[in-house]
């Protein structure tokens, strides 16, 4: 199970635009890494053109919008993982199952008090 969570955090957000400069023209290029870790560079046009802008936001907006599906997909598929675990309260003190947060106060106990109500009954066994 680890495995498989430690695979699937492959989502990247590395993209921008670069610009190259061919027999004194500068031409426009977006540019991304691909899940396997290669560059890819797909042409836009050429610096300073109206049509070049609009074709370089439409693309960017394109790769956005599919990093957008591709997360709702990821989101989507970890809501039913977790919701297929057991809700099994016999992993509860088992090593490891409250993590760094086993002994210390946390946000809850904060909120409901319930961790000086724990206090308050060893003290009174004690």
């Amino acid at each position: 199970m680890l495995l498989s969570l430690l695979r699937d955090n492959r989502l990247k957000f590395t993209y921008g635009f670069t610009t190259k400069t061919v027999k004194g023209k500068q031409y426009v290029y977006f540019w991304r890494y691909t899940g396997s870790g290669r560059k890819t560079e797909t042409y836009i046009g050429r610096a300073g053109k109206l049509k070049t802008q609009r074709r370089a936001l439409q693309t960017k907006l394109a790769y956005l919008e599919g990093l957008e599906q591709e997360l709702c997909e990821m989101i989507r598929q970890t809501r039913q993982e977790l919701e297929g675990l057991p809700a099994n309260s016999s992993d509860v003190g088992k090593p490891g199952f409250h993590g760094k947060n086993r002994g210390r106060r946390t946000t809850k106990d904060a909120v409901d008090g319930s961790e000086d109500q724990r206090d308050e009954d060893k003290r009174a066994k004690a």
